[in-house]
């Protein structure tokens, strides 16, 4: 008791660090959880069907709104690679449609939104038009990215994922992703360097 009482001064700094540290922990896995919730979270999905004419599907799973500004599919023919923009209704007849904004992908996605942005046939019609593939030519593997703005655009969002050609017992071509979740970006270096790609694709 002797001793506490001389150094009750010391005691009572300690435990103000010892306090102090706590406090600064537990600020900061309150912190790093804000970030993690307001992070921005792409899903790029398949379904509605089996075989090529499967939706591929874009959900945003983040608590914030996001605006898909582009879309890249790289396509594997062989021993190639093809890049193409694909974020417009290519196999859509402009002329005939009623309201021309519809055969665009681009524009905003609010909190558990989710964008259907056409079959995996109609991407790789999209991505043909647009690049030297030989016709005939089977894709092996389609990768899709989706570049979006958030944060009241001012953070960028990137997220891909890449699906598999495969070919059933009755002949059936389907598209098996190759990950179980969608890959999100990180990094401003890598978004911008993929946001470039997506860009320049058009």
């Amino acid at each position: 008791m002797e001793w506490i009482k001389d150094n009750a001064e010391l005691l009572r700094l300690g435990l103000g660090m010892i306090s102090a540290l706590v406090w600064l922990a537990y600020l900061q896995i309150l912190y790093m959880g804000f970030v993690r919730q307001r992070q921005a979270v792409i899903m790029i999905s398949h379904g509605a069907a089996e075989d090529e004419r499967a939706r591929c599907i874009i959900s945003n799973m983040a608590t914030e709104p996001i605006y898909v500004i582009a879309i890249l599919a790289r396509l594997t023919i062989g021993e190639k690679t093809y890049e193409a923009s694909v974020i417009d209704r290519e196999e859509l007849n402009l002329d005939t449609m009623e309201d021309p904004i519809k055969r665009t992908n681009q524009g905003p996605l609010k909190s558990g939104e989710y964008m259907d942005i056409g079959s995996f046939r109609d991407l790789i019609y999209r991505a043909r038009q647009k690049t030297e593939i030989p016709d005939g030519e089977p894709v092996k593997e389609i990768e899709i990215t989706v570049g979006a703005a958030s944060g009241h655009a001012s953070k960028l969002v990137v997220a891909r994922r890449k699906f598999e050609r495969c070919v059933d017992e009755n002949d059936d071509v389907h598209f098996i992703p190759t990950t179980i979740l969608t890959k999100q970006i990180r990094g401003h270096w890598n978004q911008r360097k993929l946001l470039r790609q997506l860009h320049y694709s058009d």
